[in-house]
């Protein structure tokens, strides 16, 4: 069996996990690998996995150090796996050292090949060169950024022309997963227009790696430039940057005119989705989101509503509501009662589960004593705390689940009693709300249209 491609330091490799499934069954009878740094390059999973052989009565066989049986054996086999850790962090080391060495020297090596290039290898390194196709889509994605045209706008346009993105060019380059051949997303438009490649600067080193899966950027000045051929000219990527501004000035956050139903409050009766305010000369209009749908355009609805109809109308029943205290009770007392009933279900449960908690302490000290009475033998006394040690550990977290439940609860009933009081204290000023504070009313009342 092989993993190919697979870090060695890692459990969780397909491979790996088929062996360990045939010695549990007990279908084989030895497990044979070249040297202990392939079965892993992990002291601890080596060990873990040995012992697990063992108690399953398979025979673990390495060709390259045959493994003696007893002391020295064993040690010998211990030894072995910190001197694999080493010559892994040695190799890594060399490697990032060769990758940089590299990219000083102008070589791409190693570098992601972004939309409009392809990577012409050489011995001891490479170099990017223009494909002419692609780079055409590139040079039209800024050039509808300049005409004012939205990242949205450019997703959308380029799928309604089926153009294919740089994943179905080149469906193992790697990347987030498609939403289908042809659909463009705003946030893929937006990498490139930020992209500085595309003005012939490839930064290399541009992170720091901290743990196996988590990384932190570098400081500017530690970065390494990569001379590329440009796709686009500097005072256009400049221009396009500025246009980038503008549109964020005419983000909804940041329009000139006011919307009530921010936020998601407001969804389209016909599809379900959020609606957002745009003003089209000038006039105040909230329009379905489903417009910008890229996967599917037969799921674009036409939702457009007049914006000062439908705020005057919510706002009025929201008046309606507010001045009449005994509406606002009733609903108070109904969600108390709720989460009472909630709150006594949860409590069930959580005694359930001490009961069970109970049964475990029980359970393994009767296996104790039947170990040290010598009712049975030391592997399956083993097999049974560990039965017993999992089942904890399930009962444990299901506890721990329900008592944030509770602790929930226990938060909506303050919310709802936090409520009825801010009901009662702005009824007389309701007349005078602005934009701002009818906003915080609705975010407080917590308040969602259709």
């Amino acid at each position: 069996m092989i993993d190919e491609g697979l870090s060695g330091t890692t459990m969780d490799r397909p491979a790996l996990r088929t062996l360990r499934d045939l010695v549990n069954t007990k279908v084989i009878a030895a497990v044979v690998v070249h040297g202990p740094d392939r079965l892993s390059r992990n002291l601890g999973h080596q060990l873990l996995l040995a012992e697990e052989f063992e108690q399953a009565g398979v025979k673990l066989l390495i060709v390259s150090h045959p493994l003696e049986q007893g002391p020295e054996g064993w040690l010998f086999f211990q030894m072995r796996g910190p001197l694999a850790e080493y010559e892994r962090a040695k190799i890594l080391e060399r490697t990032k050292r060769g990758l940089l060495g590299r990219a000083k020297a102008g070589h791409a090596y190693g570098a992601s090949v972004p939309l409009g290039y392809r990577y012409v290898s050489e011995p001891h390194g490479g170099h990017f060169e223009i494909d002419e196709d692609e780079a055409a889509v590139v040079r039209r994605i800024f050039d509808l950024c300049l005409s004012g045209v939205p990242t949205w706008g450019i997703a959308r346009r380029l799928t309604e022309e089926h153009l294919p993105t740089k994943r179905d060019r080149h469906p193992h380059s790697g990347g987030s997963k498609s939403a289908g051949v042809g659909v463009w997303h705003r946030d893929s438009v937006y990498s490139i227009l930020t992209n500085e490649t595309y003005i012939g600067k490839l930064f290399w080193n541009k992170r720091r790696r901290v743990t196996a899966s988590n990384q932190v950027p570098r400081a500017r000045e530690e970065w390494v430039e990569v001379p590329v051929p440009p796709i686009v000219p500097e005072n256009v990527f400049a221009a396009v940057k500025g246009q980038l501004e503008r549109n964020k000035l005419l983000a909804t956050r940041n329009r000139k005119h006011d919307y009530l139903l921010v936020g998601g409050r407001l969804r389209c009766g016909y599809c379900g989705r959020t609606m957002s305010g745009i003003s089209p000369n000038g006039k105040r209009r909230y329009r379905c989101n489903s417009i910008a749908n890229m996967a599917d355009p037969t799921q674009r609805c036409r939702g457009l509503l007049n914006a000062t109809m439908v705020e005057q109308r919510v706002w009025a029943a929201i008046e309606q509501v507010l001045q009449q205290p005994e509406i606002i009770a009733a609903e108070v007392q109904r969600q108390q009662a709720d989460a009472e009933t909630q709150r006594a279900e949860i409590l069930r449960e959580v005694s359930l589960v001490e009961d069970a908690l109970a049964k475990c302490d029980r359970d393994q000290q009767r296996w104790e004593h039947a170990y040290l009475g010598e009712a049975i033998d030391l592997q399956d006394f083993k097999a049974k705390k560990a039965e017993i040690t999992t089942r904890r550990t399930s009962l444990l977290a299901q506890r721990q689940q329900l008592q944030a439940q509770l602790d929930s609860i226990g938060q909506e009933v303050d919310h709802v009693e936090a409520l009825l009081d801010y009901c009662a204290r702005i009824q007389q000023k309701l007349q005078r709300f602005d934009g701002a504070e009818k906003r915080l009313a609705l975010q407080a009342l917590d308040i969602r249209v259709t």
